[in-house]
């Protein structure tokens, strides 16, 4: 078992609700999925990471995400439950994302 605490609420992190959200503490960030979009933010701060939420523009859509910290931090998303979608994050932005 583990404890949870609240350190910190932020009412404007997301306009809608979050349906998703992983920290990745090696890189300092936290993806967030709400309004079936993936947000990039600071851990620090919660503020989104600038030119990240740029280079996910195309994860309009997403309904869920998973994250691969073995191999150069890939993000996976899918989109209505069809088409996947890789990405791999360089420390300040995603690239390059291939529909399977």
């Amino acid at each position: 078992s583990f404890h949870v605490q609240l350190e910190q609420a932020n009412k404007s992190f997301a306009r809608k609700a979050v349906s998703q959200i992983e920290a990745i503490p090696e890189l300092e960030i936290l993806i967030s999925l709400s309004d079936n979009s993936l947000t990039v933010h600071e851990l620090r701060s919660l503020k989104p990471l600038s030119g990240a939420t740029q280079s996910l523009s195309n994860t309009k859509g997403a309904n869920v995400f998973s994250v691969d910290v073995e191999v150069r931090y890939y993000v996976t998303f899918s989109v209505g439950g069809k088409e996947r979608k890789f990405m791999f994050f360089d420390g300040r932005k995603f690239h390059a994302s291939v529909v399977m």
